[in-house]
C-alpha cells in the first residue's frame, strides 16, 4: 500500500515529462551507463507532386531518430523511523510520509531536466509578459507560434509556472469553459488541453536565472530516459527488500530500498530515480518569460 502511494505521487509530478521523448527503461543497465532514447524530428519536407511518366520516384527516409543519453542524474529521498516511535507514537503515518517523499523525488527529477530549457539552446523568448496579464488570449498567440514553425497539431504542450496557471484559471473564457461541459476548471483547478496544448501546470519551473516562466514544446525538444541502477549482490543480501516499482499509466518508475540497523534499532526506507537528460531539437522548443 505504501509503495502503491509513493509511486502514484511520483507519477503525478513526473507527468510533465511526457511532454517530451521520454523513455522509461525498468531493466537495469549492466556493463554500460547508456541509453537510446528515441525521438521523431520535425518534418518540414514538401509533398512531392507525381508525374505519369516517373512514377513514384522520390522517397524519403522514416523521419524516427535516436539520441544516446547517458544517466548519470540518481537522486533519492530517505525516510527512517525506530520502533519505539512505530509502536508508540500514533501520530506517526509512515504511509504519508512516503508520500510526500515520493511527490518530492518527482519534482526534483522534473527541475534537473527543465534546467536545460536556456536562452543559449533554444532562442529568445516568443512570449515576454508578466504572470497577472497571461490569459487566454496569450496561449491562442502561442498557438499562432506553434502553427508557424510548422509543429505537427498532435504532440504540442504547454507548460506554466503556478502563477501563470493561477491567472489562466482566472479568465472568463476559461471559467465560462463550464458552458461546454467541462468543468474541471472550476471544479479541481485544473486545464487539461487548451488551443491545441496538451497542459501541464507547474508550480516549480526553474527560472534558470532568465525569468524562465514556462514553454510551449514538441516532444523531440528534449530526450530523458530512465533506468535503474540495481544493487550487487553483496548489497542486496543486507537489503530486506529491493524492487523497482512502476506506475502503469505513465511508465514511470523508481527503486526501492529497505532494511534496517540493529544497533541503531532504525529502520531506513529509500526511494531513488537514476535517469539522463539531454537537449534535443532547439526549434521544437519555444520560452516564456516574465521579462
Amino acid at each position: 500500500v505504501i509503495l502503491q502511494q509513493m509511486i502514484r505521487a511520483f507519477a503525478t509530478r513526473v507527468l510533465s515529462l511526457s511532454a517530451f521523448s521520454t523513455r522509461f527503461n525498468g531493466i537495469r543497465l549492466e556493463g554500460t551507463d547508456k541509453v537510446a532514447v528515441p525521438y521523431f524530428a520535425l518534418d518540414t519536407t514538401a509533398s512531392t507532386d507525381f508525374v505519369a511518366a516517373n512514377g513514384y520516384d522520390t522517397f524519403g527516409n522514416t523521419n524516427s531518430d535516436a539520441k544516446t543519453i547517458t544517466v548519470d542524474k540518481r537522486k533519492y529521498q530517505g525516510l527512517k523511523w525506530t520502533s519505539s516511535e512505530l509502536v508508540r507514537q500514533p501520530f506517526m503515518d509512515v504511509g504519508m510520509g512516503a508520500m510526500l517523499k515520493g511527490e518530492q523525488l518527482g519534482l526534483d527529477v522534473v527541475n534537473t531536466v527543465l534546467a536545460l530549457v536556456t536562452l543559449a539552446t533554444y532562442g529568445a523568448a516568443v512570449k515576454t509578459e508578466a504572470a497577472n496579464a497571461f490569459d487566454s488570449d496569450d496561449v491562442m498567440d502561442l498557438k499562432g507560434v506553434a502553427d508557424l514553425a510548422n509543429w505537427p497539431a498532435a504532440g504540442r504542450s504547454l507548460i506554466l509556472n503556478s502563477a501563470y496557471d493561477v491567472n489562466l484559471l482566472k479568465d472568463n473564457a476559461i471559467k465560462n469553459a463550464m458552458n461546454f461541459g467541462d468543468n474541471a476548471p472550476i471544479r479541481e483547478g485544473r486545464i487539461v488541453r487548451i488551443g491545441g496544448f496538451d497542459y501541464y501546470p507547474d508550480a516549480r519551473v526553474p527560472g534558470n536565472s532568465e525569468n524562465l516562466e514556462g514553454f510551449i514544446v514538441w516532444k523531440s525538444a528534449l530526450l530523458v530516459g530512465f533506468s535503474p541502477v540495481g544493487p550487487t549482490q553483496e548489497v542486496r543480501n543486507l537489503l530486506t527488500r529491493y524492487e523497482v516499482v512502476e506506475e502503469p499509466t505513465t511508465g514511470a518508475s523508481f527503486e526501492y530500498r529497505l532494511w534496517g540497523d540493529a544497533d541503531l534499532d532504525t529502520t531506513k526506507e529509500i526511494i531513488e530515480s537514476n535517469f539522463g537528460c539531454i537537449a534535443g531539437e532547439p526549434t521544437a522548443l519555444k520560452r516564456i518569460t516574465s521579462a
